[in-house]
């Protein structure tokens, strides 16, 4: 038999963090950006097993980097669930705004900034995995979705 060989790098893959439990703290990489750009934001990003989030936020120290991505990503969610045309597509994928009469039965990841809460049906890698698949879902259902998101620095990818 023959060797497989390995496929393209992703340095993505490589160097993913493991997922964090609900019980400890959240846990970003902050990477710092190329010194030729002139745009002073870093990217902060909550990876999940299939995909993930990378929210872009201005340079800082990196707790209150981490909260203001956290904020940003859990504002855009509620403003796009609160869209009736996109929220049977969040619904599908287990996000939800509170918690339902299911909440017990199933494990579930609450992701809170302090103000605003979303709760997602799974793990925190699996989590993470429906937000970025929601979000694209929505980014091709309606054409305004992917500026408004572009405009709070969030930017979904598929591993």
């Amino acid at each position: 038999m023959a060797k497989k060989k390995a496929g393209i790098f992703d340095p993505w893959r490589q160097e993913r963090a493991e997922p964090v439990a609900k019980t400890e703290p959240l846990h970003v990489d902050a990477y710092t950006t190329d010194s030729v750009s002139s745009d002073p934001s870093q990217p902060i990003r909550f990876a999940g097993h299939r995909g993930g989030v990378t929210v872009w936020v201005p340079s800082g120290p990196t707790e209150l980097m981490a909260k203001q991505a956290q904020t940003n990503l859990l504002a855009a969610l509620l403003h796009l669930m609160a869209n009736r045309k996109l929220y049977t597509i969040f619904n599908k994928w287990g996000l939800r705004n509170d918690r339902g009469s299911d909440f017990e039965r199933e494990p579930w990841t609450v992701m809170h900034d302090g103000t605003r809460t979303v709760v997602v049906r799974g793990d925190y890698a699996r989590a993470l995995d429906a937000v970025t698949f929601a979000l694209r879902e929505a980014s091709r259902t309606d054409v305004k979705v992917e500026p408004y998101l572009l405009s709070l620095g969030v930017r979904p990818y598929i591993v």
